[in-house]
C-alpha cells in the first residue's frame, strides 16, 4: 500500500544519507542451493531458531 503525505502539496523529504542494508552471504554454488532447497522441503527434524544460530556463530568467533 502506498502512503501519501497528509498535505498533498508537500513533497516527501529524502534522507541525506542512503540506507544501509544488511545482507547474509554464503559460499554455496547454484547447484548446492538447489540441493539444499530440496533438503529443507523434506526435512522432518527440529529446526534451530535464529538466536541459536547466532549463539553458535558467536561462540565460533570467540575461539
Amino acid at each position: 500500500m502506498l502512503k501519501t503525505p497528509k498535505n498533498p502539496n508537500r513533497k516527501p523529504t529524502q534522507s541525506p544519507t542512503p540506507k544501509m542494508v544488511a545482507v547474509i552471504k554464503n559460499g554455496m554454488t547454484e547447484q548446492e542451493m538447489k540441493e539444499s532447497g530440496e533438503r529443507w522441503a523434506t526435512h522432518e527434524g527440529p529446526y534451530m531458531t535464529l538466536q541459536e544460530v547466532l549463539d553458535i556463530e558467536a561462540a565460533k568467533q570467540r575461539k
